[in-house]
């Protein structure tokens, strides 16, 4: 375990500032692979080979470029995610304020049969994130997870399946053997990892890992924010050994994006309140990293502009449609779901970096925020805390300079949903269907269609459709 370097607050007046890339928009925004799509904004190469281009994880090819605007191709196999920009001459990056959504070509209804039945890969005991990420390069995704094993037992483990790039029908045989990076850390009661995510910290072009420590006096710290950076190449998974953000209260969630435009990408990082009344802190690290070297602020508390409660299950995604990333999160003890609009000026992080008085929406439990209706303004979905049952969509009323969601409309209140939500195009029409996990004490995940025809109702989903997991409640989902 090796310790971050740490950029003091009297240093921040000399650091300059290059011309990062802007993603200012993208389309078409749901395209099968292999087609094009236009990037448009500022800050890219006009030589097409400076520029790299990943969607979510996954390296596309550039087609033309300009300054201002790249023609790219769809990698065969991305998943729903944001488009990045790497200028390789300035090292600095930009992405989309939205994620892409691949389809698919002859597509249909949503049935039981719509799915081959699952495939299991045996990891360790206490699995609580799953993400398919492309970890080492080669334009295939591999299955991460992390695993909080026993009270006692040394094992804070991070396991990686490395696809191998067979093709074919999927089965467990399609992935190499698990690989596993253990953190060190023994269990006591609380403490270990918790929540996950990987993206170009370093903007060296591969996707490093980042994720929360639940701190214990024995361990040496409250909390803290742990990265590996990613070293792989194709066919080889490797990182360097793990550095560690200290945080002075435990960080439970973490998630990660560019919030004040200077082309690096900022960690934040959420305490879970309890039921005891221990409060929630949320926390900004600053990014000061180069190509293949970290270096992060300490932590900067912005929980004051925070409501008091749990912040948990982020997410970074432009709410508003003013090109810049806000920060939701569920407050669970407090049964609601809080937004923060990003006023962030350029190299500026501190506690103005969010608007004060989020809007505070009903529902707990999971949370998503996609486009359905094509607007291009994400609509807020959560548990429909009302009935304690079902789902709750919010449609997106929000203008350039603030946060607002029309009243929820419920569904299928008689499903129980808890854990992640996922948003993808499951059938290939065109259209972003959710992915939730339902029933506590089964082993259920449900799909609901889209079927959005222009006006927000009850029947603008349709009926789920379950499909049986055998492995127990799916805490977290990835499509």
């Amino acid at each position: 375990m090796k310790p971050i370097t740490f950029l003091l607050s009297m240093l921040l007046t000399i650091v300059a500032y290059g011309q990062a890339p802007i993603v200012s928009d993208f389309t078409p925004k749901i395209a099968v692979a292999g087609s094009s799509i236009t990037l448009t904004g500022s800050g890219f190469s006009s030589t097409f080979a400076n520029n790299l281009v990943h969607f979510g994880t996954i390296q596309a090819t550039v087609i033309s470029s300009s300054t201002n605007s790249l023609v790219v191709e769809v990698p065969l196999g991305t998943k729903a995610n944001k488009i990045n920009v790497l200028n390789t001459v300035t090292g600095l990056s930009g992405q989309t304020a939205s994620n892409f959504y691949p389809t698919f070509d002859g597509g249909a209804r949503i049935i039981p049969a719509s799915f081959l039945p699952h495939q299991d890969l045996a990891i360790s005991e206490g699995a609580r994130t799953v993400r398919m990420v492309d970890v080492d390069g080669d334009g295939w995704l591999d299955i991460v997870s992390i695993s909080r094993q026993s009270i006692g037992i040394p094992g804070q483990e991070i396991s990686v399946f490395r696809n191998l790039g067979t093709g074919g029908t999927l089965t467990s045989s399609s992935f190499a053997p698990k690989i596993a990076f253990n953190v060190g850390l023994a269990d006591t009661g609380g403490s270990g990892m918790n929540d996950f995510g990987f993206t170009d910290l370093d903007n060296d072009g591969k996707p490093d890992l980042y994720f929360s420590l639940d701190g214990n006096a024995t361990f040496g710290f409250a909390g803290a924010v742990g990265i590996y950076r990613n070293t792989s190449t194709a066919g080889t998974i490797s990182f360097e050994p793990v550095t560690v953000l200290s945080a002075s209260q435990r960080i439970s969630y973490v998630s990660a994006g560019d919030f004040d435009g200077d082309g690096r990408q900022e960690i934040v990082a959420g305490r879970a309140a309890t039921a005891g009344g221990i409060p929630a802190y949320l926390f900004i690290y600053q990014n000061f990293s180069s190509p293949g070297s970290l270096a992060f602020s300490t932590e900067i508390d912005i929980t004051a502009v925070a409501p008091a409660g749990t912040w948990e299950r982020m997410i970074v995604v432009d709410i508003n449609g003013d090109n810049k990333l806000d920060l939701a999160g569920l407050r669970n003890f407090e049964v609601n779901t809080s937004v923060l609009l990003n006023q962030a000026t350029l190299g500026v992080i501190d506690i103005n970096t969010f608007a004060t008085n989020p809007d505070l929406i009903n529902g707990s439990n999971t949370i998503a925020l996609s486009d359905f209706d094509g607007d291009d303004l994400p609509e807020l979905v959560t548990h429909n805390e009302a009935v304690n049952t079902g789902i709750a969509l919010r449609p997106n009323t929000s203008s350039p300079t603030e946060i607002s969601f029309a009243d929820s409309i419920p569904f299928f209140t008689n499903i129980f949903v808890e854990g992640e939500t996922a948003v993808s195009d499951i059938n290939g029409d065109g259209k972003k269907d959710l992915v939730v996990g339902t029933d506590w004490s089964q082993d259920w995940i449900s799909i609901l269609e889209n079927d959005f025809n222009g006006t927000w109702d009850e029947s603008s989903f349709k009926q789920p459709v379950r499909l049986k997991t055998n492995t127990g409640f799916p805490i977290t989902i990835d499509v």
